[in-house]
């Protein structure tokens, strides 16, 4: 999966305080990488979508989080975690077991507090959460999801 590359996208990263600073970061809607974790879990079972574990995590994001607290699942960070899970364990091979496995690992890297990109491991992607000292509040929401994911 490391081999794929992504495309670069300017991103601006203080949307907020109406910056215009941009910094470049892969994207990974076109990337070869999303289509190999694709096609691993094709490969493995056809009733295994990533799209829809994507879909799912989105809606409960859209359930369980409000406002600002929404930033603690971006889909490209929990695009990146899901290609962290995958590179460690490929064995993977159920909707449930990708969904909860990727919600762990955003967990363990709120915990570590560092989010390291798939393909650029020395950025962290939620310097932005360490910085602001929300770090606390995201873990305690993603456990909260963990913890009743049976109810979302």
């Amino acid at each position: 999966i490391k081999e794929a590359r992504g495309n670069l996208v300017a991103k601006s990263i203080e949307k907020e305080e109406n910056r215009s600073s941009i910094i470049w970061r892969l994207s990974l809607n076109s990337a070869p990488v999303m289509q190999k974790v694709i096609d691993h879990f094709e490969n493995l079972d056809s009733s295994c979508s990533v799209r829809k574990v994507l879909r799912l995590i989105k809606d409960i994001k859209n359930a369980a989080l409000d406002g600002k607290e929404k930033d603690f699942l971006k889909s490209y960070n929990v695009k990146q975690a899901m290609l962290w899970c995958v590179d460690e364990n490929p064995s993977i091979s159920t909707e449930a077991h990708l969904l909860v496995s990727t919600l762990n690992k955003i967990l363990q890297f709120y915990q570590q507090g560092t989010l390291p990109s798939f393909l650029e491991p020395k950025r962290n992607l939620i310097f932005k959460l360490s910085r602001n000292g929300e770090l606390d509040v995201a873990k305690n929401r993603v456990n909260e999801i963990l913890n009743n994911l049976k109810s979302y």
